[in-house]
């Protein structure tokens, strides 16, 4: 314990006299097997250590050095290039994100309307639905040009064989198209009323269809062995068979033709066939071109001549591939057909094929 002294006592020192550091020997490590070395052998000892160290680690150093430059070089341009990606795209989806934006903002305004004023948005007409093409050219055929060709036969071959078996003139009548035209035109071919029936023995023989504006043509055989052709027109009462084409129907029959030998243009249904036949009034081809007209049943036949370069020649002209066609023609006798009776001027080609038109 501490005390304080008394009056007139010496300060006692506080600590102990200091112990003289040469005083003091330096105490050793416990001896081993191996002598310790010297002082300068350990310190050159530890030098080695330490410059082999620092000379390792120098190396690697350099290296990690190298190589991290190496490596942040390159991944520094990727990082600049895909930084430069990122803000393209980001820049993009701002853009796209801000133009759905106002196209849908522009959409909800239209379909709400102004909300605050109580006005109709505008309301823009729809655009017209064009019709298809196929749909548009349907629509401009007329119709028994829209229709299938299994109802055409379903409804021509009926028809057809109540014609062909019809044995009076009444019978024909609700068969025929423009039965009021023709009426007449049947009594002067049939004046007794009665008809000798040619009979249907096989319908649409060729197994084709000639559809043409308003009519159809069916190839068939009578039970006279004859192939001929019947038209059926379209009326408002359905289809119904010309008659005037199937008779050949003329102004004037062959006989009363060659008799009379009308001097002005007579309406006739003629066959007609090339021919090279020039004589008499007819012999100079390089003005007239020829050709053969015969009646229905091959049994009448006068030749016609037609200006050539006219508007009648470029009408009756045929192919080479053509060899007869029915054609309605408007003839007359030239005034020197005393020189013979059986030549004649093609006036004008009414119609190609024996159907007339209905205006």
């Amino acid at each position: 314990m501490l005390r304080i002294p008394a009056a007139g006592e010496p300060t006692p020192p506080l600590l102990a006299a200091t112990v003289k550091s040469t005083a003091i020997a330096p105490q050793l490590m416990p001896a081993t097997s191996n002598p310790a070395p010297d002082a300068a052998a350990a310190g050159s000892l530890l030098r080695g250590i330490k410059r082999r160290v620092r000379t390792r680690r120098s190396g690697a150093s350099e290296n990690v050095v190298a190589g991290r430059q190496s490596w942040e070089r390159e991944t520094s341009a990727h990082s600049r290039s895909g930084g430069r990606e990122r803000r393209s795209m980001r820049w993009m989806l701002v853009g796209g994100l801000a133009l759905f934006g106002l196209v849908a903002g522009a959409g909800w305004i239209a379909s709400r309307g102004d909300g605050r004023s109580g006005k109709a948005a505008i309301e823009m007409p729809p655009p017209s639905q064009a019709k298809p093409a196929a749909e548009a050219r349907v629509a401009e055929l007329l119709p028994i040009m829209q229709r299938s060709v299994p109802s055409i036969l379903a409804e021509t071959e009926p028809l057809a064989r109540k014609f062909l078996d019809a044995t009076t003139v009444d019978e024909l009548l609700p068969l025929i198209r423009n039965p009021q035209r023709a009426k007449p035109r049947l009594q002067r071919e049939y004046p007794q009323g009665r008809i000798v029936p040619p009979g249907l023995a096989q319908f649409n023989t060729s197994g084709d269809l000639a559809i043409g504006d308003s009519s159809t043509m069916v190839d068939v055989r009578t039970r006279k062995f004859e192939n001929r052709q019947l038209t059926f027109v379209e009326t408002p009462e359905g289809l119904k068979i010309d008659w005037e084409s199937w008779a050949g129907w003329s102004e004037l029959s062959w006989p009363e033709l060659l008799a009379a030998k009308p001097s002005q243009a007579t309406e006739f249904r003629v066959v007609v066939k090339r021919v090279d036949y020039y004589n008499f009034g007819f012999s100079d081809d390089g003005q007239w071109q020829s050709y053969r007209l015969e009646s229905l049943d091959g049994e009448h036949m006068i030749f016609g001549y037609v200006q050539r370069a006219s508007a009648a020649a470029a009408k009756i002209h045929m192919g080479s591939e053509v060899d007869h066609a029915a054609m309605i023609v408007k003839i007359h006798f030239p005034a020197q057909a005393a020189a013979s009776n059986n030549q004649v001027v093609i006036d004008e080609v009414v119609a190609s094929g024996w159907l007339v038109k209905e205006p």
